[in-house]
């Protein structure tokens, strides 16, 4: 069992979930802390721009008429950079991923498509 490292400040919810996670399992080196704020951190950001694109949308107005909301363009980026950030810790696979989204409810009357 790995010992207590308390977390880092500046953390929101994601980050400190992530880092609690992680911390209680494995004993980490400085350089592999300092690897995992930045996955904490991205994955503060993540569920911010998350956030964002359920408030607004997927889809924005533009000056070039309706494009792909910038939040869900930086959102899918992001991913990739978390992935990598993870990846560079060489954690088990499925230990970090992120959960599913909650199946959209269904309203009567209208037809729910699911985008995969």
């Amino acid at each position: 069992m790995a010992v207590k490292v308390p977390v880092p400040a500046g953390l929101d919810v994601s980050g400190r979930r992530l880092w609690r996670a992680i911390t209680g399992e494995f004993d980490l080196n400085d350089a592999e802390k300092s690897l995992l704020l930045q996955c904490c951190q991205t994955s503060d950001e993540l569920a911010a721009l998350k956030k964002i694109v359920e408030a607004e949308g997927l889809m924005a107005e533009s000056a070039q008429g309706v494009r792909v909301h910038p939040a869900q363009q930086e959102l899918r980026q992001l991913r990739a950079v978390y992935q990598r950030l993870i990846a560079g810790l060489g954690l088990p696979i499925g230990l970090v991923e992120e959960k599913p989204p909650a199946p959209a409810p269904r309203i009567p009357g209208r037809v729910n498509l699911e985008v995969v």
